[in-house]
């Protein structure tokens, strides 16, 4: 599995760009990266349409902790 940033990195985008991809505030992308927040659901599920991949393929969103907030 890939981390966030690792994936963004490999399609060329900048955190302000996944974050409208997205739907999502930039400090928002800034600290799910840096390892500082844990997406809820919707969250990470809208940052991997915005990839176009399924969640379980980003390793920074996928175990227990993406349920928080569920």
């Amino acid at each position: 599995m890939k981390k966030l940033k690792e994936h963004r990195s490999d399609r060329g985008w900048s955190q302000n760009t996944l974050a409208t991809e997205a739907g999502l505030h930039p400090a928002t992308v800034s600290q799910i990266e840096n390892g500082i927040l844990v997406p809820y659901p919707k969250q990470a599920l809208k940052i991997s349409e915005a990839f176009g991949i399924p969640q379980d393929e980003i390793e920074e969103l996928s175990g227990p902790l993406s349920l928080q907030g569920s």
